[in-house]
Parts: structure tokens; C-alpha cells; sequence
């Protein structure tokens, strides 16, 4: 975007996907942006189908944002939980990884462990979080 569009254009990009991912936040979330382009989402108290869910609803609300003079934006997103990794090094270094995978799979997708789906096809996310689901 940068590139084509100039900085201050990249910088008005980068705003407005904060937004979009700070307004789908689950209470005690954050959005930080992580590195030029990339966004590190803390999502407390969710069970990985609850974050498959919420970062799907994340990509929906980027892909609605309208900018001007900017074409259609999108994102990637590589989803990892803290019983997937031992160390929070080892979990960012996760995520990057899944990450890459979204990008190289064709990007405007996320990448993350396998999800339970309901008959529909959907994340079958459960009303509650058990306490044995939490880290």
C-alpha cells in the first residue's frame, strides 16, 4: 500500500483496520500493532472456537471498510493459544507462522488450529467457556 498509495494513504489504512479490530475486542482485549503492518491480537477468556469466530468476524469488518481512493482492504490473521505453545515466545512465533500460511494460501484468511465445526460448517463455539477450557 505504501508503495502504490504513499505513507500517509498506508498510515490512514493501518488506522482504520485498528479500528475495526478494536471494536470486535472481547472485554480485556487489545490490538498492538506488531511490526509495520502487522496487528498482535490479545483475545482473553475465549476458547479457540470463540477466537476462530471473533477473527472471522475481524476479517468481515476489515473487508467492509471503504476508503477513499484506496482499493478493497484485507486481512490475514494466524491464530495460536496459550496451550499450544510453552513460552509466549513460542506462541508469538506461532502465530507469525500461521500467519505466513494465511498470506501464502491466498491471503484475506485465517490459518489456526483445527476447530470443532457444527453442521453447518461453523465454528461450533459453546455458550460458555468451561473452566477446564481456560489456560
Amino acid at each position: 500500500m505504501n508503495d502504490d498509495l504513499g505513507h500517509q494513504t498506508g498510515d490512514t489504512v493501518l488506522v482504520a483496520v485498528a479500528g475495526a479490530l478494536q471494536a470486535a475486542l472481547p472485554p480485556g482485549g487489545a490490538a498492538i500493532r506488531w511490526g509495520g503492518e502487522e496487528f498482535l491480537l490479545l483475545l482473553p477468556d475465549q476458547t479457540p472456537e470463540q477466537a476462530h469466530t471473533r477473527l472471522h468476524d475481524m476479517l468481515g469488518r476489515v473487508r467492509t471498510l471503504r476508503l477513499p481512493g484506496v482499493p478493497p482492504v484485507t486481512i490475514s490473521a494466524g491464530l495460536a493459544t496459550l496451550r499450544e505453545a510453552p513460552s509466549t515466545l513460542a506462541l508469538i512465533d506461532l502465530a507469525d507462522r500461521r500467519l505466513y500460511e494465511a498470506k501464502a494460501a491466498g491471503r484475506d484468511r485465517l490459518t489456526g488450529p483445527s476447530i470443532a465445526r457444527n453442521k453447518d460448517g461453523l465454528p461450533d463455539t459453546p455458550a460458555t467457556t468451561p473452566d477446564d477450557a481456560r489456560p
